[in-house]
């Protein structure tokens, strides 16, 4: 069985890996009220996770709308 993230780049598959994260987290904060991400790392380094996953949807979107160039083809 072939692993899926063979085809990508460890940062490109890091950076899927952090959007996934992020949505799943307000997703389920939304839902259930519960932050699993601020659990997890305290609340003092919310604002940094906030913006990896920020920036890991961006530059996920960047790529796949063509708006730049962030992973080689």
């Amino acid at each position: 069985m072939e692993n899926p993230l063979e085809a990508y780049e460890t940062t490109e598959a890091l950076t899927y890996g952090l959007a996934g994260l992020g949505s799943l987290n307000v997703g389920a904060t939304e839902l259930l009220g519960t932050n699993y991400v601020q659990d997890a790392i305290g609340t003092g380094n919310m604002e940094l996770a906030a913006f990896a996953f920020g920036a890991g949807g961006a530059a996920l979107l960047a790529q796949k709308l063509d708006l730049a160039e962030v992973w080689e083809d």
